[in-house]
């Protein structure tokens, strides 16, 4: 037999850091990001349509509404689920549809409360994808439709349907999205009911009726707080604008981006292009575009937006003597949304 030469106390080194890094490193878990960036980890133990519970390894469970979760990064995913999540944050939506539904089957095998929530990866990024593309709509409104159906105790299930009516009013398809929205206010969140009140609220700009859209915000913002009261706002300065009261829509703008979180992508940018347009309407083109810039710079990710920004940005460059930019903005507007409704106005002149 051979013995080592080490003495006993040096032999026992490479037990002794392979137990210190097995103490040293976390084991994996569920992680919850929560609206404003906040990061829970621990293990998910129960949820619903309202809510989940998670419980972090020292300390007492907590429970997050269904209105308050941004992600959920699940104990087993898929290393490439990260990835692609940054992807769709970024606006790569293409590359994000492809990760999110490559990783299904592995979202499967750690249950089905992370199986449901890969599903609804996919069918969140197909609803954005058809916002600006009226050929995923059909697609995006079945894997919507479909989610709710299956999952009607999900906490993502009212998060599905607010986007499936977004995507059912781009379409014009205001009834079905008037129907959708009277499932949202079937929610046991008091957050999502107030969302479906804003979403009648745009239904109604939609139907151009800009004075029942003020009356329904007006009507939100008796009561509402937090993001819904922001969104509220973002729709009653749109209905402010259509009366051609600028100024005013341009102050109730500035208390939304003063009191929105820094990481609330798709609201800031909502606010910016609607600053946007009310600049616009009172000729001042530079303070306009830099709104529109800023969506384009900053919010990528925010797809309708960034569409509708990269559309006026190619407009406005021309009038403020920049052509160049204004071709930039037209081709980027080109390549990234291809089959938008804002890429079919600019060609159309």
């Amino acid at each position: 037999m051979i013995v080592s030469a080490l003495p006993a106390a040096r032999r026992s080194w490479p037990v002794a850091v392979a137990l210190l890094a097995f103490v040293a490193v976390p084991a994996l878990a569920d992680d919850v990001t929560r609206r404003g960036g906040e990061l829970l980890r621990g293990s998910i133990t129960s949820a619903s349509r309202a809510e989940l519970t998670i419980k972090p390894p020292a300390d007492p469970a907590e429970t997050v509404p269904a209105a308050e979760i941004v992600e959920v990064s699940w104990d087993g995913e898929p290393a490439t689920m990260g990835r692609t999540r940054g992807r769709e944050a970024r606006g790569g939506l293409e590359d994000a549809l492809t990760g999110f539904r490559e990783a299904l089957p592995e979202m499967a095998s750690i249950g089905p409360l992370a199986k449901a929530d890969g599903e609804f990866l996919v069918a969140r990024v197909l609803g954005k994808m058809a916002l600006n593309d009226p050929a995923r709509r059909a697609e995006a409104s079945s894997a919507l439709e479909q989610f709710v159906k299956d999952n009607p105790d999900h906490f993502r299930t009212d998060a599905a349907l607010r986007l499936l009516a977004e995507v059912q009013a781009a379409a014009g398809d205001v009834d079905e999205a008037a129907a959708t929205v009277e499932q949202l206010k079937q929610s046991p969140s008091p957050e999502y009911q107030t969302a479906a009140a804003v979403a009648e609220g745009e239904l109604a700009l939609k139907r151009g009726d800009a004075d029942a859209a003020l009356a329904a915000f007006d009507a939100v913002l008796q009561n509402a707080e937090g993001r819904a009261a922001a969104e509220a706002k973002i729709g009653r300065a749109a209905a402010l604008g259509r009366l051609n009261k600028h100024p005013e829509a341009l102050t109730v703008l500035d208390g939304v981006l003063s009191e929105a979180a820094a990481n609330d992508a798709a609201l800031r940018a909502s606010a910016h292009v609607r600053r946007g347009e009310s600049l616009q309407a009172t000729g001042e083109t530079k303070p306009a575009i830099l709104e529109y810039l800023k969506v384009d710079v900053l919010y990528p990710g925010a797809s309708a937006a960034h569409a509708e920004s990269l559309y006026h940005l190619s407009r406005l460059w021309t009038t403020a003597g920049f052509p160049e930019r204004a071709a930039e903005s037209a081709a980027k507007l080109k390549t990234d949304y291809p089959n938008s409704d804002w890429t079919a106005k600019l060609s159309a002149g």
